[in-house]
């Protein structure tokens, strides 16, 4: 399966830039943000959700299989403080890959959300996130399991679902540590272990 796609299309370089924008990191109170900061964090996270599998699904179609794993947040299911823009943005990435699964489970290809389920280490929780958090936060490898895992899917596992990567990483490292030929003082090293 070959990706072609072009790279100079403007919706991949609009969504370039917008991704650059350090503002993204902020949280802010409904009072205090502009049409343009919430329209910045709908068109990253929403948006570019949508443009991402307007591409990369047409190809799954055509190929009948694949897997889809939209990044969704805590946010997705909760509100939070000063998170009115991220968490509707998060919010919609739920409702878009509810409605993505309609669309593709004839096509057998899985379509799956994801959350953190853990304080991760990311430009934008060195922003937001407090002290308490920080002294907990993982190494974002702790959680590539539940990608790799989710990725090789197929109609019969995990589809449709709001999957925690924290909870799913540490059953695929308790189950398969042997297999993985993972060293402890690796897994250490990582803080690839509950605190």
């Amino acid at each position: 399966m070959s990706l072609k796609y072009d790279i100079n299309n403007p919706h991949l370089k609009i969504m370039e830039n917008k991704i650059k924008d350090q503002s993204l990191n902020d949280f802010k109170s409904i009072e205090d943000s502009s049409y343009e900061f919430w329209k910045n964090i709908i068109d990253v996270n929403l948006n570019g959700t949508f443009i991402t599998c307007k591409l990369i699904v047409p190809i799954m179609k055509t190929n009948k299989m694949g897997s889809v794993i939209n990044v969704s947040s805590r946010a997705g299911k909760f509100g939070g403080f000063n998170e009115t823009a991220y968490c509707a943005s998060k919010f919609g990435i739920e409702g878009f890959s509810r409605s993505l699964f309609e669309e593709c489970k004839s096509y057998n290809i899985i379509v799956n959300s994801i959350t953190p389920g853990i304080p991760v280490h990311t430009a934008m929780s060195k922003k937001t996130y407090s002290k308490e958090k920080k002294k907990i936060w993982k190494d974002p490898i702790c959680i590539a399991p539940a990608f790799l895992h989710l990725g090789m899917q197929d109609k019969n596992g995990i589809n449709n679902q709001y999957v925690d990567a924290w909870k799913l990483s540490e059953e695929i490292r308790n189950e398969y540590k042997v297999l993985w030929n993972i060293k402890e003082e690796e897994m250490k090293n990582a803080n690839c272990y509950q605190s």
